[in-house]
C-alpha cells in the first residue's frame, strides 16, 4: 500500500466512522433504479421528518438484491433491539410513519412483524438473512458491501477498500497486470466467459500512443 493511498483510507475510514458504529438509529434506504420504480424515492421523502423526529440519520445505500421486496429498508439500532440490523421490505411510502415507528419501538419483532425480511445475525424472534431462500446461499465478495454504504459517497468507498487495486496496478509493469487477471480466472459477462486478461493483452499490443483505464 502506498503512502498516498494509505493517507486517503485513514481519512476516509474517519469520515465514514460514525455510520459504520452508529451511536443513533440509522436507517438505510435502498435508492437503486428497481426500488425508485416501486417508489422508493417517495418513501425517502416520507421518511425524511420522521427519521429528524425520532433523532435517527437517513442514508441512501444500493440494493441488497432483493428487488421482487422493493422499497427495502434496513434500521441498524445502536441499542440491539431487532437484532441491531433488520432489514424490512416492502415498505411502502403511505406506511412511512407506522414502519417507522414501529421499526424503532420496543418489540419490531411483533410490531413491524409485515414488512420483516430478516437480521443481519440471528435474533430471537427475528429470522437470520442467513435461513433466506435467497440471501442464505449466497457468500458475497464483491459485492459484500451492497445495500451498506452510500454509493455516492467516495469516503465510505475507499474505507471499504476502493482502489486498493489501482494503487497496486500503477506499480506493476502492463504485462505483469494482465497475466495476474489472466491467472485469476476472470471472464467476460456476454456468454462466452473469454479471458479478460487475455483480452487485455490483445489491447496492451494495439498501436496508438494513448490508452484509457475505463472502470
Amino acid at each position: 500500500m502506498s503512502s498516498v493511498y494509505e493517507e486517503l483510507r485513514e481519512a476516509a475510514e474517519l469520515a465514514a466512522a460514525p455510520r459504520r458504529s452508529p451511536s443513533r438509529p440509522l436507517i438505510r434506504v435502498d435508492l437503486s433504479t428497481s426500488s425508485i420504480a416501486a417508489e422508493a424515492d417517495r418513501l425517502w421523502e416520507a421518511l425524511e421528518p420522521l427519521a429528524a423526529e425520532h433523532g435517527a440519520e437517513l442514508m441512501r445505500v444500493g440494493t441488497l438484491g432483493l428487488s421482487w421486496l422493493e422499497p427495502v429498508v434496513e434500521v441498524e439500532r445502536p441499542d440491539g433491539v431487532g437484532g441491531g440490523a433488520v432489514v424490512y421490505g416492502p415498505v411502502r411510502p403511505e406506511d412511512a410513519a407506522e414502519f417507522l415507528a414501529a421499526a424503532l419501538g420496543d418489540n419490531p419483532a411483533e410490531d413491524a412483524a409485515r414488512w420483516l425480511i430478516g437480521a443481519r445475525t440471528p435474533t430471537p424472534g427475528i429470522p437470520s438473512l442467513t435461513d433466506h431462500p435467497f440471501w442464505g446461499p449466497q457468500e458475497r465478495r464483491l459485492m459484500r458491501v451492497m445495500g451498506l454504504i452510500d454509493p455516492e459517497s467516495v469516503d465510505e468507498a475507499i474505507a471499504e477498500g476502493a482502489y486498493a487495486a489501482l494503487d497496486r496496478a500503477v506499480t506493476m509493469e502492463p504485462m505483469a497486470i494482465c497475466d495476474l487477471v489472466l491467472s485469476a480466472g476472470v471472464g467476460g459477462r456476454g456468454g462466452g466467459g473469454f479471458p479478460a486478461g487475455q483480452k487485455w493483452k490483445f489491447l496492451l499490443g494495439a498501436p496508438g500512443p494513448t490508452k484509457y483505464l475505463v472502470c
